[in-house]
């Protein structure tokens, strides 16, 4: 089943490849890019957005590694469109207990929302910022700490401020002052605490698929590029370049896999703590490797690669948006460091390399 899934994502992405390139704004500050018309229905059809939900769940069970795979996919293939997201709410609102959406919905782990208990429901007054796809979202998921505990909150689309960041997504400010049904809000899961590694997550397997995509339109410029008689992949300095390259693809890539088999091994029931610590190191990997990249294709491909017809700058306005998104190096990096601090001298080593016991206190 994980492979018929692969294949049949990747003759959707694939499809909307070329549409997915062409549609992202020439200019950094026009508006955000629209979804390509019919790709998320398609995407639905496909039933990926509940792919991180068991059967029981409404999903149709696959693993967890395989469902993030699909985060990789679209980012590799440049399509523009809030799969990552919607998996990510719905499972959270399948863990609250609740059913999941139709449509597209987000999360955020920053905001200003308050919610007060009112003799019809619960009273939504705030903001949310930096919402992924928010106007275009029918479902917002995100936790308020209320008088009462913690609550998980399922809300409508809110009043938009339009945002975008570099890569022309829809990053918007959200504005609430509504009544929500009872039944919209519930007891927030202990994974809710987690909003920003959510997004870090994605993020990291983000970036991966973009290197991967980066290193494969490097290699074939280089190769087919001539210079003095022969291809630049050629000479001693370019290939040293593209050993960087690929170097750095690796270690994403591998970052995301690991990040995600240790977010598997969470929602199986295993101790969180190996995914937290997973991710934060992966999200940290992948910035550092898109920085460095980036420049290095830009660098073999020169000036044809800042136009707006060459596909490079799809590829690298991704990696430098996505990097300081859900958290920045400096962030995660102080994270980790704080966390293994925290262990103490005798639990660094064992935490580096004992994983089954990272999750010990």
């Amino acid at each position: 089943m994980d492979r018929m899934i692969a294949d049949s994502a990747e003759r959707l992405f694939s499809a909307y490849r070329e549409h997915s390139f062409a549609a992202l704004p020439a200019q950094a500050g026009a508006d955000a890019a629209p979804l390509p018309a019919g790709l998320w229905a398609e995407i639905e059809e496909a039933g990926f957005p509940l792919a991180l939900l068991s059967e029981d769940e409404g999903g149709f069970g696959l693993p967890a590694e395989s469902a993030l795979a699909l985060v990789r996919m679209a980012a590799e293939h440049a399509v523009a469109a809030p799969l990552g997201e919607t998996m990510i709410a719905n499972l959270l609102l399948a863990r609250a207990g609740l059913d999941p959406v139709e449509g597209i919905a987000s999360f955020t782990a920053d905001h200003a929302l308050t919610l007060t208990p009112v003799a019809s429901g619960w009273q939504a007054t705030g903001r949310l910022h930096a919402v992924p796809y928010g106007r275009m979202a029918q479902t917002i998921v995100v936790r308020v700490k209320t008088a009462e505990g913690a609550k998980l909150a399922a809300l409508p689309a809110g009043t938009a401020l339009p945002a975008h960041n570099l890569v022309a997504e829809p990053q918007d400010t959200l504005v609430y002052d509504l009544t929500l049904p009872a039944e919209a809000v519930t007891d927030a899961p202990a994974l809710c605490e987690e909003m920003l590694l959510l997004g870090a997550l994605l993020r990291a397997q983000g970036v991966a698929g973009a290197l991967s995509a980066l290193l494969g339109l490097t290699v074939d410029y280089a190769n087919e590029r001539k210079q003095f008689g022969r291809p630049i992949g050629k000479f001693q300095a370019i290939q040293q370049e593209l050993a960087v390259l690929a170097g750095e693809t690796a270690a994403a890539g591998a970052g995301a896999e690991m990040a995600a088999r240790a977010f598997a091994d969470a929602l199986a029931g295993n101790t969180e703590a190996d995914w937290r610590l997973a991710v934060a190191a992966a999200k940290l990997r992948a910035g550092e490797a898109a920085g460095k990249s980036a420049a290095i294709a830009h660098q073999v491909i020169a000036a044809i690669g800042f136009s707006h017809e060459y596909p490079l700058h799809a590829l690298t306005r991704r990696l430098w948006a996505w990097r300081d998104e859900c958290g920045s190096e400096a962030h995660w990096a102080r994270w980790i460091g704080e966390t293994c601090c925290a262990r103490g001298a005798e639990g660094f080593w064992p935490l580096l390399t004992q994983p089954e016991i990272r999750g010990a206190a």
